[in-house]
């Protein structure tokens, strides 16, 4: 015990000689670390209950058409929270939060955009060439579910960006810890009590992603409607001149030529 409370002291000797921004960088490293390593279990717990309750079949049917989903609608997301977090930095700097609620906005009208494109793609990829990839039956409905579901990433992507534009990372963590322990609680209540139906699972999991993101888009309001409640009616004309930001050629090599 004396041990343990000379190392508190310490830790806490060494944390006072940091200056306030190493403290803040230090702690919202700390939330970020614990969120990612709790993500990281959680995943690894249902990897293992899903290969063991569904079945190797089963188990890949699953993984293929899930894998086909995630591999397309990255590959339309386009990166446009990278676009925001980039520019809504400047203005932030700029105190121009009238100019970060445009951007925020124009952020959701793409995502939006690229969502229901992506949705519509997998659903007649996935009508027209169904049999050709996935063996089971009549999962087509269960297939497109899961793709609006997914999709809704898209729009948990401008909110966690504009979380972190101001600085909240400990929100931001606290948002994706519960994200992942709601998934995993709904994964393997559903294994547990339907055992190897796929449509059961695929059923969870698309119920999963709906609440997630519902708790996540939920929680980015609630956070930030104090500071920009006032500029609501910002106008997306603020940021025209950088509109061009969002062109996927840019966002995929990362940098701006003005």
């Amino acid at each position: 015990m004396p041990l343990m409370a000379n190392l508190s002291d310490s830790f806490k000797k060494l944390f006072k000689r940091f200056d306030p921004e190493s403290k803040n960088l230090l702690k919202n490293s700390s939330w970020v670390t614990v969120a990612n390593t709790l993500g990281t279990l959680f995943a690894f717990i249902k990897t293992i209950a899903i290969t063991r309750i569904l079945g190797v079949e089963l188990f890949g049917t699953y993984a293929l058409a899930i894998a086909f989903i995630i591999t397309t609608q990255e590959f339309l997301r386009l990166n446009i929270s990278m676009g925001l977090i980039r520019y809504g930095a400047i203005y932030a700097s700029e105190d121009r939060k009238d100019k970060i609620v445009a951007i925020i906005k124009f952020s959701l009208g793409l995502s939006t955009i690229s969502a229901l494109l992506s949705i519509l793609v997998l659903g007649i990829i996935t009508v027209f060439s169904y049999s050709t990839f996935i063996k089971v039956p009549n999962l087509t409905f269960y297939i497109i579910a899961f793709a609006f579901a997914n999709s809704l990433n898209f729009i948990d992507a401008i909110s966690k960006a504009s979380l972190k534009l101001f600085y909240k990372f400990k929100v931001n963590s606290i948002i994706q810890m519960m994200m992942d322990t709601l998934e995993t609680a709904i994964v393997i209540s559903t294994l547990y009590f339907y055992g190897a139906n796929l449509e059961a699972f695929f059923t969870a999991v698309i119920s999963a992603r709906i609440l997630n993101s519902l708790t996540c888009n939920l929680a980015a309001y609630r956070e930030l409607k104090i500071e920009l409640k006032p500029y609501l009616k910002s106008k997306i004309e603020l940021i025209q001149s950088h509109k061009k930001i969002f062109s996927p050629i840019f966002l995929e090599i990362h940098s701006v030529v003005h």
